[in-house]
């Protein structure tokens, strides 16, 4: 029986308290280090959370990120219906640090907890007037305005140009969602029926659509947005097939006018040596890096990564 119960230990999550370190650095290249540039980007530091549960929550399935400018305050919500708040630590400008504060269930308009198919949290954004998160969800295909708190606020009209009934399945609805000059701008993890299986399509709330390559017609999945200082907008697109087909990573920036050029700035192969993961949440901090997310998928081959990279374009000179 004691081995048992060693066993069991072992191979359950990590149980810690709010205020708790959570993150291990490691690298995600064999030869592109901390501070190095890659095609457009320049990595600063990479984090790997273990498998574990903050106040009785699973921190597991990360799919969207969002940063607060005024406080550091690091947002996530999974794809189980949960919110975590982080406080990033950083040498520099290199990521070396996560603590979780706190962990909390999603709420509906009945402050009930988000369960089922209502739960599938995807894309995350922060709304600089209230200080409230924007969610976009799939499966019930919908955006939410949320207080930090984990308590719903109110509902967010999909853009008109984006028909939730056109998309491919339930599980390919919003996974992404930025504002740009304050308004939504949200699209599909994959093209909706109808439109060009080989370019992914975003739209705004006033009607704008924004277009960019899908260089995998089967298996590319749009999965982040997220605006960047000067207006341009930064896309994640995964491509995800099964475990024994490599995972590509791409950063494609564009705008900010709908007919404004497109630069893919990153491609991240790990059959080509990086120890990449499923990535799906973006958050830009005050100074232009950017933090991306991966999600596990509650899956133990799987890893939890937290990213930070810059833009070589945007750089301090």
């Amino acid at each position: 029986m004691k081995r048992v119960a060693i066993l069991i230990a072992l191979l359950s999550p990590l149980i810690v308290q709010a205020g708790t370190p959570i993150a291990q650095t490691t690298t995600i290249h064999p030869t592109v280090r901390d501070g190095q540039e890659f095609m457009g980007i320049r990595l600063l530091g990479t984090l790997e959370i273990a498998p574990q549960r903050i106040d009785g929550i699973a921190l597991s399935e990360l799919s969207g990120l969002a940063s607060d400018p005024a406080t550091g305050l690091l947002y996530a919500v999974s794809d189980e219906g949960s919110l975590f708040t982080f406080e990033p630590r950083f040498s520099g400008r290199t990521l070396t640090g996560l603590t979780a504060l706190s962990a909390t269930p999603l709420l509906d308009a009945d402050d009930h907890p988000l369960s089922g198919t209502a739960a599938d949290a995807e894309g995350l954004e922060w709304l600089p007037d209230s200080r409230h998160l924007l969610i976009s969800f799939e499966r019930e295909h919908r955006l939410a305005e949320y207080a930090v708190n984990g308590h719903y606020v109110r509902a967010v009209p999909i853009p008109s140009g984006l028909n939730p009934h056109r998309f491919t399945s339930a599980n390919k609805g919003l996974e992404a969602v930025t504002l740009q000059d304050g308004m939504v701008l949200t699209g599909p993890e994959f093209p909706p029926q109808g439109s060009r299986a080989d370019r992914h399509r975003i739209v705004r709330a006033d009607g704008k659509r924004f277009t960019f390559p899908r260089l995998d017609p089967e298996g590319g999945g749009l999965t982040a947005l997220q605006t960047l200082n000067d207006g341009r907008i930064l896309a994640v697109e995964r491509t995800y097939r099964s475990i024994w087909i490599p995972v590509v990573i791409r950063l494609y920036v564009f705008g900010p006018e709908p007919d404004s050029s497109v630069q893919l700035i990153a491609e991240m192969d790990n059959g080509q040596g990086w120890r990449i993961d499923n990535f799906e949440g973006l958050a830009q901090l005050p100074d232009g890096r950017l933090l991306m997310v991966s999600d596990d998928n509650d899956n133990s081959l799987q890893r939890t990564l937290l990213i930070c990279f810059e833009l070589v374009d945007q750089s301090p000179k």
